[in-house]
């Protein structure tokens, strides 16, 4: 009787994914990683889109997700080599940490392009969806990685140890970086002593004053704490970073037309949500609403709270808004880095990503 029952749970699941080649192959677990906690957005969103995996699939595909780097032994830039190779299958990467590799994921981190759009969240969005996404998307896949879905992260501020409201506060501070040549250019055109700081090295250096500054978006300082450390925060805006759902191709080109459309739509919905959790307390309102409406509402205040500025507030943290005039004058200054990563990144692919913000009625400021 038991073994009866097995031969027909077998047989409804190849009938869900179309009884092919490709569904015969599926794995008992697949491996996700990601380079963040759990509690942190950028963890949420994964956990969702595992979650939502294998309730579609009615557990047909389990996809398991590593977090804080486990898989690449907390060093980010060795993720898109284990993704190519098959080391992991999965992963809710952050872009930047391949752009050594592939410069065409650049885009996202020009100094003050995103988020000259005054809504950077939005930018991102219409980008991913667009004529440039499909384009940066066709580029991974060259290389052995297929996009199935895309992730928000927030705008990157500045955090440090002192106030900053012009280019001249930076020079000679030590701070510390993601890993990309284009940072590294941004910062030295601001007269900053950039350090290349593995995050899962970053925090230590941040207490312990190795470094005087850092840059991360509102989600990273909180739920890490940084605010321990550096007590300003200065609002500019310089990049917005998509984040994207991929799979090694070999193992996405395993699974059928049917298993292929759950799976995206599942990186859908957590990239959506990520971005819902990255407005919370930011915007009018909406986001909260659409977590409440969902029962997706943070439960940890600590770590993404509804009202980030007032947890920021009440640990002693100075938020510096800069003006429109300030903000121009650090994007001034970086000219440089931004022209020459243009080319880097591809001028079709930074003019096709400008066509997709102007199309959705969002104004780009242009370098002068």
């Amino acid at each position: 009787m038991q073994k009866t029952a097995l031969v027909t749970l077998i047989a409804l699941s190849c009938a869900l994914f179309g009884a092919s080649a490709g569904s015969a192959a599926l794995k008992k677990e697949y491996k996700l990683n990601c380079n963040v906690t759990e509690n942190t957005i950028w963890g949420q969103g994964t956990a969702y889109f595992c979650r939502l995996v294998k309730e579609r699939t009615n557990g047909a595909v389990n996809i398991k997700p590593y977090y804080s780097a486990q898989l690449i032994s907390g060093k980010q830039t060795n993720e898109l080599l284990m993704l190519r190779n098959g080391t992991i299958d999965f992963s809710f990467a952050g872009l930047g940490n391949w752009s050594t590799t592939l410069p065409a994921t650049r885009l996202f981190n020009l100094p003050w392009f995103i988020a000259s759009a005054g809504e950077p969240m939005k930018a991102l969005e219409v980008i991913t969806h667009g004529k440039a996404g499909q384009m940066l998307a066709d580029q991974i896949a060259k290389v052995g990685v297929t996009v199935i879905g895309w992730g928000y992260q927030a705008p990157r501020q500045i955090h440090a140890k002192f106030p900053i409201r012009n280019p001249d506060d930076l020079k000679g501070q030590k701070i510390r970086y993601v890993s990309s040549p284009l940072y590294k250019d941004i910062f030295e055109d601001l007269g900053a002593n950039g350090i290349n700081i593995n995050w899962s090295e970053a925090l230590t250096a941040y207490q312990q004053g190795m470094v005087d500054a850092g840059e991360n978006p509102y989600n990273t300082i909180i739920a890490y704490r940084v605010y321990e450390f550096h007590k300003y925060i200065t609002e500019w805006n310089y990049s917005c970073t998509a984040n994207a759902f991929v799979a090694n191709n070999r193992v996405w080109n395993s699974f059928d037309d049917d298993a292929k459309k759950i799976l995206r739509e599942c990186a859908e919905e957590a990239g959506i949500l990520t971005a819902k959790l990255n407005l919370l307390g930011m915007d009018d309102g909406s986001a909260y609403k659409w977590l409440k409406e969902r029962n997706l509402l943070p439960t940890d205040e600590n770590t993404i709270p509804t009202d980030p500025y007032k947890l920021l507030k009440d640990n002693g943290v100075t938020v510096i808004h800069l003006t429109h005039d300030e903000i121009m004058a650090f994007r001034k200054a970086t000219k440089r880095a931004f022209e020459k990563h243009a080319v880097q990144v591809g001028l079709d692919l930074v003019k096709a990503a400008e066509e997709d913000m102007k199309a959705a009625g969002l104004k780009v400021d242009p370098v002068e």
